[in-house]
């Protein structure tokens, strides 16, 4: 067993906590979920949200969806101030670990949604035998799911959870946690992560 090797590149500071802003990161999320077909029907934004209101609506359904980023200073400080970061394993243990840590405290922040969609801009990075593989992310996923059904069920017990998380191919990797259910279902992968305009890619 190899600890995977990676390098992360920010295409410049400024677009990326540009990028990280509401208005920014919600616009692009979108194009991704629906370019995913996770959904039976096109989502469109909800333009007011006076009252806090959810982010997300899908048409015919009428479902409304919170959008939340996956956002920790201290990752971002770190990735930042290198701008090229080249992986090791202490530093893949502590990010994994930040990522985990960050989805939880965002379900405690969102404990009177009952539609969740988490974008994860941060690869989780695990280890290999041979080729790079997709199934680290997933089994991450899966083990992190199933650790809160077992410490803290009721941040998640009656939610829809979907994930969309960038992949260490470029990709987006997204699956949906339904209400009542202990796993993830409906596995997807977008190659889709800016083109050429790039926020953060990995090499």
């Amino acid at each position: 067993m190899i600890i995977s090797s990676y390098k992360m590149i920010i295409k410049n500071p400024y677009e990326f906590r540009r990028f990280i802003q509401k208005g920014y990161y919600e616009t692009y999320l979108l194009g991704i979920l629906n370019k995913s077909k996770i959904f039976n029907h096109e989502l469109k934004p909800i333009v007011s949200q006076s009252n806090s209101e959810d982010d997300y609506r899908e048409i015919i359904t009428d479902k409304t969806y919170e959008a939340t980023l996956l956002n920790n200073e201290k990752i971002i400080n770190k990735i930042i101030n290198s701008r090229e970061f080249f992986g090791n394993g202490e530093f893949e243990y502590w990010i994994n670990n930040e990522i985990r840590d960050e989805f939880l405290n965002c379900l405690n922040r969102k404990l009177n949604k009952k539609r969740i969609i988490v974008f994860n801009i941060y690869p989780f990075i695990g280890t290999k035998t041979g080729g790079v593989t997709d199934y680290i992310c997933q089994d991450i996923w899966d083990e992190t799911i199933d650790l809160i059904n077992i410490l803290k069920p009721e941040i998640i017990r009656d939610k829809e959870v979907i994930v969309v998380s960038y992949n260490r191919n470029n990709s987006f990797y997204i699956k949906r946690v339904l209400p009542n259910i202990n796993r993830l279902e409906n596995i997807k992968y977008v190659n889709d992560y800016l083109k050429d305009e790039y926020i953060f890619k990995m090499m």
